[in-house]
């Protein structure tokens, strides 16, 4: 799968949103799939990533003590890789909150991205920049939280 993933994660979402709105319709599905479109080969590398990180030496000592596949998966690779996996989790919010505010530029008649667009094209700037610090502000509110819950799940593990 990773070499479709791969392939797939090199297309820019943005230039399939005018494919994807005539195939699922301006609306919160089209949205949704843009978001996944973009936040799903991210976090599935990092995940991957995490899980094939970890030290051979616990693996091979969680084979040789009789765990199965998902065993391994969930009591062994799941907790060590957490914390990646959540940083994977941080860098997918941000995409996704970004690919919102664009994709609200393009096919929404309101949201942050289309009034940053509606500002600009009635020359309001000074609007514009206060939607976009507003933006910024929401991003850094998320960035934090995850990284704060990527803190306090470290902590635990460790």
């Amino acid at each position: 799968i990773m070499p479709i993933v791969n392939l797939l994660r090199n297309i820019p979402s943005i230039a399939l949103f005018p494919l994807i709105i005539v195939l699922l319709g301006i609306g919160n599905i089209s949205r949704i799939f843009i978001i996944f479109w973009c936040v799903f080969p991210p976090i599935l590398l990092t995940i991957t990533h995490s899980f094939n990180a970890i030290d051979k030496d616990i693996i091979e000592a969680s084979k040789i003590e009789g765990f199965n596949k998902l065993e391994l998966a969930i009591l062994i690779k799941l907790p060590i890789g957490l914390v990646e996996i959540i940083n994977g989790l941080k860098i997918g919010v941000g995409t996704a909150f970004i690919t919102i505010v664009v994709a609200e530029m393009l096919g929404a008649n309101s949201g942050l991205g289309y009034m940053i667009l509606w500002s600009t094209n009635v020359f309001k700037y000074d609007y514009t920049y206060a939607y976009i610090l507003i933006v910024a502000f929401i991003g850094l509110t998320l960035s934090t939280i995850i990284g704060l819950i990527s803190k306090l799940v470290e902590r635990k593990i460790i």
